[in-house]
């Protein structure tokens, strides 16, 4: 079950589509064969994340579904099996589980209730795990209830394992053990994996909570197979370490096409100057508008089509995939940041210089990640205003409260949004901004 695109005339990923309001959305009417479910919290109040799981090699392996009470910015409710139900519900109706999720694996929190109830059943079995949390006491119905989910084809995962408790009766079933690597500390990390490893001797091990590449080596060397934290994916920065020139020409391609006098001959200009850009766009707007007699042949009748904004931040994005080396689904989260704040700053009524520029800074905000050099370093060669450039560097200035805002919900980070708008007006960003990508991905080969 999927969350429909927009409604325009022509569903291509450069279309801007508004966020709908909440009262507004059509499609929830009731599909759902587990009940009604519990009474949800005001739509205001609500935030629906992601956040990845990699493996190793820094490969996008699943994201865990966050459902979060934005009044009281924690990671649950005081009913785990309502938090669950409503990731659930949203991932399948807001969004599209397909959209959230892609390929990767989700992972799901269940408490007693909620495995009771057979909410994960919404979910398809082969790309679902559901993770137990640690504060549920395995009982004789728990235990049955995993054995159920299980004999589904649903995969199971013990959520902050610690050491020998009720969970251990769980362990032959489980497929995934985490541990939180902050809460459990350097010196017993050992030990708990000693008993993970006795307690479920076929599980993968992940670790959660991951914040340093210390952590990860640590984490490695113990065996640990999957990870998950701020750190996860995130290279190492070197102040010595120089942008290489072909990466240095595409950022300032990306710069160029943000200029906000560009039109649209400087724009077929700037593109055309670059076949395999070309190409690509060409390729990727063709494969939005299938349904066309006839396909599109030049850079102009794209910009016709998708229109000059879209075609400046599409190029963008293709550009900055093809000079990053980083895991994809980095630039996948920096796409969704971008188009976040896009969207937001469109909502939000800000200057048309700010809006206009808004996609580049939520774009350019992570270079320093996917490049492994400080920003200043990554900004110095590029001809950027000096209002992007104190966004970046500062996050000062309307686009700076902007990307800040977008990054803390991006890390469920809720206390630190700011106030610039409800917390409603960014699910729906990120709602919108999600599926948009996904279009993308499923346009642009070397996107996914």
């Amino acid at each position: 079950m999927k969350a429909q695109p927009g409604t325009g005339s022509c569903a291509l990923p450069g279309a801007v589509e508004r966020p709908a309001a909440a009262a507004g959305r059509g499609g929830r009417q009731g599909a759902l064969a587990v009940g009604a479910g519990p009474e949800e919290p005001a739509e205001a109040e609500v935030y629906v994340g992601r956040q990845p799981i990699v493996d190793a090699r820094s490969v996008l392996y699943a994201y865990e579904l966050l459902y979060r009470d934005g009044q009281a910015a924690v990671a649950r409710f005081t009913d785990g099996a309502a938090a669950t139900y409503h990731v659930v519900t949203r991932a399948l109706l807001d969004v599209g589980f397909d959209q959230l999720v892609g390929d990767a694996v989700a992972f799901i929190n269940a408490n007693a209730d909620f495995l009771a109830a057979g909410g994960y059943r919404l979910l398809p079995p082969g790309q679902t795990v559901v993770e137990i949390l640690e504060d549920t006491e395995v009982t004789d119905e728990v235990a049955r209830g995993a054995a159920e989910a299980v004999s589904m084809g649903y995969r199971l995962a013990l959520d902050d394992y610690s050491g020998p408790s009720s969970h251990d009766r769980l362990g032959p079933l489980a497929a995934f053990v985490k541990v939180d690597v902050l809460l459990t500390g350097p010196e017993r990390l050992a030990e708990v994996v000693a008993h993970a490893r006795a307690m479920a001797p076929r599980a993968k091990l992940l670790a959660e909570k991951v914040e340093t590449e210390q952590d990860v080596r640590r984490c490695q060397a113990l065996g640990f197979e999957l990870f998950q934290g701020y750190f996860v994916g995130r290279p190492e920065q070197h102040a010595g370490r120089q942008v290489p020139a072909s990466t240095l020409a595409s950022l300032r391609l990306v710069a160029e096409l943000q200029r906000p006098d560009l039109d649209v001959a400087d724009l077929e200009e700037t593109i055309g100057s670059d076949p395999v850009l070309s190409y690509r766009l060409l390729r990727m707007v063709n494969s939005a508008a299938s349904s066309l007699r006839r396909g599109v042949t030049s850079v102009r009748e794209a910009i016709v089509m998708t229109g000059l904004e879209g075609v400046r931040h599409l190029a963008s994005v293709l550009v900055l995939t093809t000079a990053s080396s980083s895991p994809s689904y980095l630039v996948d989260e920096l796409v969704v940041r971008a188009r976040m704040c896009q969207t937001m700053a469109e909502a939000l009524r800000l200057p048309v210089a700010d809006v206009s520029t808004a996609f580049t800074v939520g774009l350019f905000s992570g270079l320093d990640i996917l490049l492994g050099v400080p920003m200043a370093q990554v900004l110095a060669d590029l001809p950027l205003s000096g209002r992007v450039r104190a966004a970046l560097l500062e996050r000062s200035g309307p686009l700076g409260a902007l990307v800040s805002s977008a990054v803390s919900y991006q890390r469920a980070e809720l206390g630190e949004m700011g106030g610039l708008a409800s917390l409603g007006d960014w699910r729906e960003a990120f709602r919108e901004a999600v599926a948009w990508s996904g279009r993308l991905r499923s346009g642009a080969p070397g996107l996914g």
